[in-house]
C-alpha cells in the first residue's frame, strides 16, 4: 500500500526510504501514518539497525497526543516526536509484556499493553489496525519467547559440560594428591562422561 501521507519524506535519505518501504509492506491504510510524518522521520534514529518493523499504527495516547506505535521483532514501542527536539517513546521489550487487549467501539478501537512496568493505552486506531496490532504483537511474543525456550534447554547442556569439567578436574587434583589410583580416575572419567 502506498503511504501518500509519507511521500514527502521519500528522498531525503536511504534509511529513510528503506523505513518508508518497509511501512508501506506492513501498514493496512494511510490512517496508520496519519499525522505522523515527524515520528516516522525520526525511526532511523529509534530503530536499532538489525530491528525489522512488524507492524505500525497511529493512535492518541492517555494525554491526546499523537503517537505511532511500532511493532518490531525485538519491541514495541509508541513514538511521539515534539514539535523542536527528540520527542516522548514510551518502549516495551517483547519479554516484559503480560496481555494486550482491545476495546472496540463503533469505528475506533484502543489498545492496552500490559507489561513488567504496568499498563499504556493507545486510542482512535482503527479496529482493523488494533486487531492487527494484537495479533502481530502476541505472535511476536510467542516467537522471542520460542526462541529463549529454545537458547535457555541449550544452557543446561553447557552447564552439565562445565559441570563434568569441574568434576573431572576435582578427580584429577585427587589423582595428583595421591588419594586416587589411576584406575580409580580412569573409571571416574569415564563414568562422568557416559563412556
Amino acid at each position: 500500500m502506498q503511504l501518500k501521507s509519507l511521500n514527502r519524506l521519500k528522498g531525503r535519505d536511504k534509511q529513510t526510504d528503506k523505513i518508508i518501504d518497509r511501512l508501506e509492506e506492513v501498514c493496512i491504510d494511510n490512517h496508520d501514518v496519519w499525522h505522523t510524518k515527524k515520528e516516522v522521520s525520526r525511526l532511523k534514529d529509534v530503530l536499532d539497525n538489525d530491528e525489522l518493523i512488524i507492524f505500525a499504527t497511529t493512535g492518541t495516547d492517555e494525554d491526546g497526543h499523537t503517537v505511532l506505535a511500532v511493532t518490531t521483532d525485538k519491541r514495541v514501542f509508541l513514538y511521539n516526536a515534539n514539535m523542536f527536539v527528540g520527542g516522548n517513546i514510551t518502549d516495551i521489550p517483547l519479554n516484559k509484556i503480560s496481555a494486550v487487549s482491545i476495546n472496540a467501539g463503533l469505528v475506533l478501537a484502543g489498545i492496552k499493553i500490559t507489561s513488567d512496568f504496568g499498563s499504556v493505552s493507545l486510542r482512535n486506531i482503527t479496529k482493523n489496525s488494533a486487531k492487527k496490532l494484537r495479533d502481530e504483537l502476541n505472535s511476536q511474543i510467542k516467537k522471542f519467547n520460542q526462541t529463549k525456550n529454545q537458547s535457555s534447554n541449550r544452557s543446561p547442556e553447557k552447564s552439565q559440560n562445565l559441570s563434568d569439567v569441574e568434576q573431572i578436574k576435582q578427580f584429577k587434583q585427587l589423582l595428583d594428591d595421591g588419594i586416587l589410583t589411576q584406575e580409580e580416575f580412569d573409571a571416574k572419567k569415564k563414568q562422568i562422561l557416559g563412556l
